[in-house]
């Protein structure tokens, strides 16, 4: 029985080997190797961070998916760097290689338009001006366009 009892647990083991290899072999499939020196300069991709550090509203296909470019202070990890942000930026500044996208030519113009934030991380607007507005009849309900 004990026989029988480590046959059963070897062939799981066995089993569970195998699976590991073929998720191992799929994921490397899609994987892209990146590497950035100090001082490059990269795009951030904030996109995953919406719901708890951007305001989501409005159509997400509109929206820029990079923001940047800035410099890599230093390699923290071997897949993680750490990139120099405006003061004013609530975005933690430490980012996987997936999130950074290298800046490519000569005049690359660094500019530090992060949207900005509140203490709950959600996106402050400023309007403008309220150019229109108008009133539906069905419920009542007030529209203002706003710039």
């Amino acid at each position: 029985m004990v026989q029988q009892c480590q046959d059963i647990l070897r062939a799981l083991k066995n089993n569970l080997q195998i699976a590991q290899n073929q998720q191992k072999l799929y994921v490397d499939q899609q994987r892209i190797e990146r590497t950035f020196e100090i001082g490059d300069m990269v795009y951030l991709r904030l996109q995953p961070f919406r719901q708890s550090t951007l305001k989501k509203s409005g159509a997400e296909k509109l929206k820029p998916r990079f923001y940047g470019s800035f410099k890599v202070i230093r390699r923290v990890g071997v897949v993680v760097y750490e990139s120099k942000l405006p003061t004013s930026s609530k975005v933690h500044n430490v980012f996987h290689v997936s999130r950074l996208k290298k800046a490519l030519g000569h005049n690359v113009v660094v500019s530090s338009d992060l949207p900005p934030l509140d203490e709950e991380g959600q996106l402050v607007l400023i309007p403008e001006e309220i150019i229109d507005f108008r009133e539906r009849s069905m419920r009542t309900i007030k529209e203002y366009l706003v710039k």
